[in-house]
């Protein structure tokens, strides 16, 4: 983590260990793919398709081992931009970090105001991938940024 709520922005990155494991995955998987590539792999469309996935896993994979996604907080909000894409979100559209949990992992819910409604309806939305800090901590840290930067 870089920054701190003294000298922003805070730049928290995606914990390494979750880029190793995909290519620790894509590796598996590429294990698993070595008898097909022993069949008459010519006229089989699947085989194709299966080294197609494969190809973007692995460019997905060492694509996120060397940029992995980031969270910087600054006095305007916050932004999360990973592979996939960029969102960005106000203090004033965002309030009550708190960890969450679903069946499959942790992650940092949040009460969000959207501006494109106009009726101001409360949703709730997410940070959802493994950061250099817990989901309590990153919570807490953000609830602490919105205390200390918003008016």
């Amino acid at each position: 983590m870089r920054g701190s709520l003294e000298r922003p922005p805070i730049v928290i990155r995606v914990d390494r260990k979750r880029a190793a494991l995909h290519v620790l995955v894509v590796a598996l998987l590429a294990v698993l793919m070595s008898p097909l590539a022993r069949t008459d792999w010519r006229h089989n469309p699947l085989v194709w398709l299966a080294f197609a996935i494969f190809g973007a896993l692995a460019l997905a994979s060492a694509w996120e081992l060397v940029l992995p996604g980031r969270l910087i907080v600054d006095k305007e909000g916050f932004e999360l931009r990973d592979l996939w894409w960029r969102r960005r979100w106000s203090w004033s559209e965002a309030r009550r970090f708190r960890p969450a949990q679903n069946r499959f992992y942790r992650f940092v819910g949040f009460d969000c105001l959207p501006i494109e409604r106009p009726h101001r309806q409360t949703l709730v939305d997410g940070i959802n991938q493994d950061w250099e800090l817990s989901p309590p901590d990153l919570a807490a840290l953000l609830n602490q940024a919105r205390a200390r930067w918003f008016r």
